[in-house]
């Protein structure tokens, strides 16, 4: 499940850190599971990203949107992406959460909008 995040700024951000977290997952049979860390899920860690310049997230644990040990897919995802970050010029770290949503369409790809 890839994600694009990009740098609006109009400095480049230094050390970038991104972590997923599925805070709520509904399964195609109805099953409502929260609080999922993504197993499997390598951390990605990417050295500099410039303004106006995008990278792709991969939030997903080794079977994509799959629940660890079942076979079911997903329908439904709440999704909370950290991004941990040092701005140009700047001594230290600072963090930016976003939610997400995602549904599963009948093509079977996932549309994503703010939560």
């Amino acid at each position: 499940m890839p994600i694009k995040v990009s740098n609006d700024g109009i400095l480049s951000v230094n050390d970038v850190h991104f972590s997923c977290f599925y805070k709520k997952a509904v399964t195609a049979n109805g099953n409502e599971l929260g609080n999922i860390e993504i197993g499997g899920f390598p951390t990605q860690e990417v050295a500099e990203i410039a303004p106006g310049h995008p990278v792709t997230l991969l939030c997903q644990g080794g079977g994509g949107l799959q629940v660890i040990n079942m076979n079911t897919p997903l329908n439904y995802v709440e999704l909370e992406i950290t991004v941990n970050f040092r701005p140009s010029f700047y001594l230290w770290q600072k963090s930016d959460t976003f939610n997400l949503t995602g549904v599963r369409g009948p093509d079977g790809s996932f549309h994503w909008m703010p939560h």
